[in-house]
């Protein structure tokens, strides 16, 4: 059947459900139907469907940290499939301790010696998308607030958690392609601020060295500008971008390098790019919310 659309001013538009459909359904003014949209296609069904379980077998040819996570964690979790049987000829608590790591609501079950199957067991609803990225920023200024903490490296893995999940969220297309290609780079930035943070950590334990008050003032402007990150991806307001930019890069590095300890030199420095880098996703995805024709 067709049905013409109906503007309702400004660039929305609005089409009638079928009067016999929506009787047979007993939908009624002020109820909520599902829309899921299937290439170019929009279906709607009075209740939400139970997808169907993405299921992938493949082997870990080798129990390094790196192999098991590229493979389990980027290949197949964040690609959004459900169910992992995976053939690993090692001891499976390194399987166990990459999946506590870096994935939320997954277990390892042991199918025989050998074979393991990895699913959900308590995942998150993919409509906690939002809340879970105010944690995200939340878990980002405890890291920077307490860089020598030995709970610190805890905190990072949470973030990337986090990071995986709402990967996966995006895989899992609950936003459109234009808006999580955005929103992928943007978490790929604020997901970078922590691991360096970490890495900046280790290097201060090996170093023996404390931060200097100067040091922590210097730190205090890149949180003032994850601050101003966090206010324009609250507000859709783009303006606070540009003060994100108010000291110029040059100038701030030059400044560093003179008055504080090389190895924190660097790393202040390399997490203002961070949140330089982390303007231009986030320019994109507020530019896409404020343009409302994206949301016809």
């Amino acid at each position: 059947m067709r049905r013409k659309l109906i503007s309702q001013g400004g660039k929305s538009l609005t089409i009638y459900l079928p009067k016999k459909w929506a009787t047979e359904h007993n939908l009624q003014p002020g109820q909520e139907v599902e829309i899921a949209q299937e290439g170019n296609k929009l279906v709607v069904s009075v209740e939400k469907g139970q997808p169907e379980q993405k299921v992938a077998s493949f082997t870990i040819p080798d129990n390094r940290e790196v192999s098991i996570r590229r493979t389990l964690v980027n290949a197949y979790y964040r690609a959004g499939y459900d169910k992992l049987i995976v053939s690993y000829d090692y001891n499976v608590i390194d399987l166990i301790r990459v999946v506590k790591d870096n994935i939320i609501g997954f277990e390892v079950f042991t199918e025989k010696p050998g074979l393991y199957k990895i699913e959900s067991v308590a995942e998150p609803s993919y409509d906690n998308f939002e809340s879970i990225i105010h944690k995200l920023f939340f878990l980002l200024f405890d890291v920077l607030e307490n860089l020598e903490d030995a709970s610190l490296e805890e905190k990072v893995f949470r973030v990337q958690r986090y990071d995986n999940f709402l990967k996966r969220c995006l895989t899992k297309h609950i936003y459109t392609p234009v808006e999580s290609y955005f929103l992928w780079q943007f978490l790929s930035c604020l997901a970078e601020i922590a691991r360096e943070c970490y890495h900046y950590y280790q290097s201060l334990q090996k170093e023996k060295h404390k931060l200097t008050p100067t040091e922590k003032e210097y730190l205090q402007e890149v949180k003032r500008r994850l601050t101003l990150i966090q206010k324009v991806y609250l507000s859709n307001d783009m303006d606070p971008i540009f003060k994100v930019h108010t000291i110029r890069q040059a100038e701030f590095f030059q400044n560093t390098n003179k008055k504080i300890f090389p190895l924190s030199a660097y790393f202040i420095t390399s997490l203002v790019r961070l949140t330089e880098l982390a303007t231009s996703p986030l320019s994109g995805i507020i530019a896409l919310r404020n343009d409302k024709s994206t949301l016809v």
